[in-house]
């Protein structure tokens, strides 16, 4: 975190970080702009390209996106 940060910023993601994938939401958070097509990451083994693809695929609420962009 940062020292010059609001306090319900550190609230707010550990909140966060235990509710959801926080992986899941870093990976598709880009792709939630239709100006972004693609996110690229990097992968060294077959099995976190498997890895990858699930993060994309999990399922993560409307609720949260929307509290997202609240900032709450």
């Amino acid at each position: 975190m940062y020292p010059d940060q609001p306090a319900w910023v550190s609230v707010w993601v550990a909140r966060f970080w235990t509710t959801f994938s926080a992986p899941a939401s870093l990976t598709q958070f880009p792709l939630r702009d239709p100006a972004v097509p693609a996110v690229v990451v990097g992968a060294r083994a077959a099995a976190e390209v498997s890895e990858l693809a699930g993060l994309l695929e999990y399922e993560i609420p409307e609720g949260f996106w929307a509290a997202l962009r609240k900032g709450s």
